[in-house]
């Protein structure tokens, strides 16, 4: 069971928050001179801003701008690249044909150079799926 607790020796408590005096009078007056305040900053901010600061707002869009330039030309050069060593290859490939007796290569040879296992199985029974 619950005993009532004994307050007669304690002093009174009084409330730490107190509301200034007139402030609900003279808010709205604060507040709309406040208003009128940013206003007028705003205006002469907007009034300050010169070519220079008209840049500042401008230098993300054009460093975004940029990244999207420098990837377009990095892509273009890396295809180069590989059209080069492709190109490079096929001429490789065309001075060593250039160096093969072809007098002696037979039909046979060639084929027999073309084909390995694999496409001899598939060539030999493959096609029991098409019939």
């Amino acid at each position: 069971m619950e005993q009532p607790i004994n307050t007669n020796g304690l002093p009174e408590a009084k409330n730490p928050f107190e509301v200034p005096e007139n402030f609900f009078e003279q808010f709205e007056e604060r507040l709309s001179a406040r208003i009128d305040e940013m206003q007028a900053e705003e205006k002469h901010r907007a009034a300050r801003l010169t070519p220079g600061r008209r840049f500042e707002r401008l230098k993300p869009y054009l460093y975004f701008a940029a990244m999207f330039v420098l990837m377009f030309i990095t892509i273009r050069g890396v295809a180069r690249l590989h059209d080069r060593s492709a190109q490079a290859e096929t001429l490789s490939h065309l001075e060593n044909a250039e160096e093969i007796n072809l007098e002696n290569v037979t039909a046979e040879d060639l084929l027999l150079s073309e084909l390995d296992s694999y496409k001899l199985m598939y060539y030999l029974y493959g096609d029991e799926d098409n019939e």
